[in-house]
């Protein structure tokens, strides 16, 4: 397990890059949006804000204090427990697609050995899928990708995904959720590229709302040890292997409502994790060699701003804080673990919690934010999500406004998507 990173790749932050008129002709790029909000049903458990009151689990000072012990245990020492954001290996890429990309057959690969007629439903729900053109998995073993075609609502996943020598697209294991609009966010079982059957798509933080300071989703968390033979909501599979009082697939944890985070000199990275894990909680998804978010990988971003958002540090660094400005650890001792499948059978939404994000307007308007080619700048191997349809942007209303006279130039317009 890679413990930090520094960044390396391209991503288009913020608003729509700004759009040029000249003589007549004219260049509308747009850059890709993978916020999670509206992706799934409204009432999906990855947007539902966590109630002020919310309950503890029986054991949740075990449980926190094993998960402390695992953060010095892998990478870590005594007294700095090690956490932090996987953004270039273990964990996915994300891209947007739409119907304009060409449809392909992504195709089974037994890497697993399994038994004849293992891959024919895998097969099935591969078919005819719509591909960018230069799609690049997670380049560790993991190999996964998550891909969400913004005119169709289909979300793919892939595990261990490889473009073969006959230049076919394979994978040994993932699913397909073909309306994502009314799905919770996870696989039916045994489906899926997570341990736990969520969809990664849910639950990954994304560059930009590191880069903006917010996060308005449940967060994941990947860690090494995980219970064995539970499986907590919204969870659907597990393959936690420990015996004993370990934290389960799927369970949630958060820091409890009445923590003052203002009370910490957290960096901004960590402070932004933290506020998420308060407002939303995080979700444990994975096993893995290190107490580790999910972040968005690097190789599905157009405009890398890692190091900015990190300052120039690893990570992991930041998620301990700089020494040097006196800045405080995450507080990864304070969370506290809530009972196994809480939130399965509460009635939606609670009454002391603000309304949860998504719905139709949250998914147009991620349909309208469709991806475009990277700038011309951008490396050769960074990730180039789909073009949208020209039926996506309202560019004649646009432009009748900013004609002012033949042959005039007129530049600078910049438009900023809405955040939910």
């Amino acid at each position: 397990m890679i413990t930090g990173t520094r960044a390396r790749s391209w991503f288009v932050a913020g608003g729509l890059a700004p759009l040029v008129i000249a003589t007549g002709a004219f260049a509308a790029p747009h850059e890709p949006d993978t916020a999670v909000e509206g992706v799934f049903a409204p009432d999906s458990p990855f947007y539902r804000p966590l109630p002020d009151d919310t309950p503890v689990a029986a054991d949740s000072e075990a449980l926190i204090a094993g998960l402390y012990q695992q953060a010095i245990d892998y990478f870590g020492r005594p007294g700095q427990p090690n956490v932090t954001i996987n953004i270039d290996n273990y964990t996915a890429p994300l891209y947007i697609t739409s119907t304009d990309d060409p449809q392909q057959d992504i195709r089974p690969w037994n890497c697993q050995d399994k038994e004849e007629g293992w891959d024919a439903e895998l097969a099935e729900m591969w078919s005819g899928q719509h591909l960018p053109s230069n799609l690049k998995p997670d380049g560790s073993s993991d190999g996964n990708v998550s891909i969400y075609n913004a005119d169709t609502g289909t979300l793919v996943e892939l595990w261990q995904a490889r473009q073969a020598p006959d230049g076919v697209w394979e994978a040994c294991w993932g699913g397909v959720i073909e309306d994502a609009s009314v799905s919770p966010g996870t696989f039916a079982v045994p489906y899926g590229a997570s341990a736990g059957g969520m969809a990664l798509w849910a639950y990954t933080i994304r560059h930009d709302e590191l880069l903006e300071g917010e996060i308005n989703h449940v967060i994941g968390l990947t860690i090494p040890e995980i219970k064995k033979g539970v499986i907590s909501w919204p969870a659907t599979r597990t393959d936690g292997r420990v015996d004993g009082t370990e934290i389960a697939m799927g369970q949630l944890l958060r820091l409890p409502a009445d923590f003052d985070l203002d009370s910490l000199n957290l960096s901004p990275s960590a402070r932004t994790v933290a506020q998420a894990a308060q407002d939303y909680g995080i979700v444990i998804t994975d096993t893995s060699g290190a107490v580790a978010f999910a972040g968005e990988h690097e190789f599905g971003l157009v405009d890398n701003r890692y190091d900015e958002i990190f300052r120039g540090r690893y990570a992991y660094e930041e998620m301990a804080g700089d020494p040097a400005l006196g800045e405080d650890p995450f507080p990864l001792q304070e969370l506290v673990a809530l009972p196994v499948d809480y939130g399965k059978d509460l009635p939606w939404p609670p009454e002391d919690a603000p309304a949860a994000v998504g719905g139709d307007e949250a998914v147009a308007t991620l349909a309208e934010t469709n991806a475009a080619s990277p700038p011309s700048d951008a490396r050769p191997n960074a990730a180039s999500p789909a073009e949208a349809p020209d039926a996506a942007f309202p560019w004649p209303p646009v432009l009748i406004g900013l004609l002012v006279a033949a042959g005039a130039v007129v530049a600078g317009l910049t438009l900023r998507r809405r955040r939910l």
